[in-house]
């Protein structure tokens, strides 16, 4: 059997909005990414990722700011993004901050090839910033069946924590989406980390940033890296959007399963499966647990 699937992840410039006002800014980040779509759509996508809460990017956020400009799922915004998603028969995964239920969220959403949401992820980590001007930490990982096959996101600082990409395979995670920020990690950590979540959790890997070289004109340590990319199981990057304003796109078959002689087994064997039936969850009780839990007991 085969499922081919194409794969588009959207880096877009950063511009960081000084003295515009909030919905100024907001709009600018919508156009840019409604016309980023229709290039991924252009290019006969299956699926494209967006980079993290992408219609605030670079417009600076306090409380009151957060609570007026949150996007809500009925909005004008999402119906602009869903009707790229129907013209181009295409699911999109956008991550924003996101008003449910009287809280705001910094949510993954997945839209579906009609534009209908198929799901809806919170972000589990929130750093401190972001909680400090309201934003409400999620309390579940989370997977959802596309036609494509099975998929989940986690956001950002989520991925400082193995267990987020962990428990997100667990459930069932084909493709793993990871929207983010980036700064300050380093480029050796980051492409290791992306890497290591491939390989590690047997799924493909795929990130979405920004590139605020159009600006600055160079990259720096603690500078946004750009990179946005599509890792491969088996670790190999399949497609890299470099530093500048880009689209990187990569086809995949979900069915060709990554093999590995002598893993378990003494035999060539599926990955994944073999490493999924030999965990032993008995022994990793540790991992749910608060630091100092139980000690002396």
């Amino acid at each position: 059997m085969s499922r081919k699937v194409r794969i588009s992840t959207i880096q877009p410039k950063l511009t960081v909005y000084r003295d515009k006002p909030a919905e100024a800014g907001r709009r600018e980040n919508i156009e840019r990414m409604v016309a980023l779509m229709r290039q991924a759509g252009e290019r006969g996508s299956d699926i494209a990722l967006l980079p993290e809460t992408f219609t605030h990017a670079g417009i600076p956020l306090d409380a009151a700011k957060l609570e007026q400009h949150a996007e809500t799922l009925d909005n004008e915004m999402f119906r602009e993004l869903s009707g790229v998603c129907a013209k181009y028969n295409m699911h999109a995964v956008a991550s924003v901050h996101l008003k449910e239920h009287g809280s705001v969220y910094n949510s993954s959403v997945f839209l579906d090839r009609a534009g209908d949401i198929a799901g809806v992820y919170h972000k589990v980590h929130p750093t401190i910033p972001e909680m400090a001007y309201g934003v409400r930490a999620g309390t579940e990982f989370r997977v959802f069946t596309l036609d494509i096959g099975t998929v989940g996101a986690i956001i950002c600082h989520d991925n400082s924590f193995v267990e987020s990409a962990r428990c997100t395979a667990l459930m069932g995670a084909e493709i793993i989406f990871w929207p983010h920020f980036q700064s300050g990690w380093g480029e050796v950590m980051w492409e290791v980390q992306l890497k290591s979540r491939a390989i590690d959790n047997g799924c493909l890997f795929v990130s979405s940033s920004y590139s605020d070289k159009s600006e600055r004109k160079h990259w720096a340590p603690g500078r946004f890296l750009g990179r946005s990319n599509i890792v491969n199981d088996d670790g190999i990057i399949l497609a890299d959007a470099g530093r500048e304003e880009a689209i990187a796109t990569a086809d995949v078959d979900l069915d060709d399963k990554r093999r590995a002689h002598s893993f378990c087994y003494n035999d060539i064997v599926d990955y994944k499966k073999a490493m999924l039936d030999n965990r032993k969850p008995e022994a990793y009780g540790m991992i749910s647990k608060r630091q100092g839990e139980g000690e002396g007991q």
